[in-house]
């Protein structure tokens, strides 16, 4: 039976990469810095900033592109995907919600109080500075699985729900159950190849009740 619902945030949640691809782009342009392999950015997405822009100009470039790529982000509004903000407000009494995300909590709570989500509808918001992994590293599930255990919630309640082939990648080394939504970047066709039953590869959030009832309630 699944008692705690964790989300990723960025395409998930929130609507981001069709903005946020052309923020690297930009940010790139303003940094002086070559205009990237559109290709290569795009196999990248759903890591870190950090990632994309070590293995596109390298490191000595990470810190000046996070500054900039932070600051457009504070000027932006990104709206929820189709469906998130009425489905978290059915899951939140169900079942005990959560997020990870490499954002910074600062920026997480400013996009998601502009998009319209009450923040207190989540147990918890592990951030970029809560943890030093990132997916798809599995590690970056530790701190919310003892956050989460606290509460009487044991690792086979959990679920984890995501946009990003990196999701999937995490949850699965992690041993979590998970749901696919093709909400962001990635299409139903990439999580098949990666593995994933199509059965649990939604078009958006709006079929998740159903899924959990059909799949995991048991």
């Amino acid at each position: 039976m699944i008692k705690a619902i964790i989300f990723d945030l960025d395409d998930t949640l929130l609507e981001f990469s069709k903005f946020g691809i052309k923020e690297v782009l930009d940010t790139a342009k303003k940094l002086n810095l070559k205009k990237p392999d559109i290709k290569k950015v795009n196999k990248l997405w759903g890591t870190t900033i950090k990632s994309i822009v070590e293995k596109t100009w390298g490191k000595r470039y990470v810190k000046s592109f996070k500054k900039e790529f932070i600051r457009l982000q504070k000027t932006k509004k990104f709206h929820p995907t189709p469906y998130a903000l009425s489905i978290i407000k059915k899951l939140k009494t169900k079942y005990t919600l959560g997020i990870v995300s490499s954002k910074t909590k600062g920026l997480i709570k400013l996009h998601m109080k502009r998009a319209g989500f009450n923040i207190r509808d989540f147990l918890f918001i592990n951030a970029a500075e809560d943890s030093k992994y990132n997916k798809p590293d599995p590690r970056v599930f530790s701190d919310p699985k003892k956050r989460l255990k606290k509460t009487m919630i044991n690792h086979n309640e959990i679920i984890y729900i995501g946009d990003s082939i990196f999701d999937y990648i995490a949850a699965k080394k992690a041993k979590l159950k998970f749901i696919a939504v093709t909400t962001g970047h990635y299409t139903k066709k990439d999580f098949e190849k990666k593995g994933l039953n199509k059965k649990f590869i939604l078009h958006s959030l709006k079929g998740i009740e159903k899924c959990l009832n059909a799949y995991f309630a048991k």
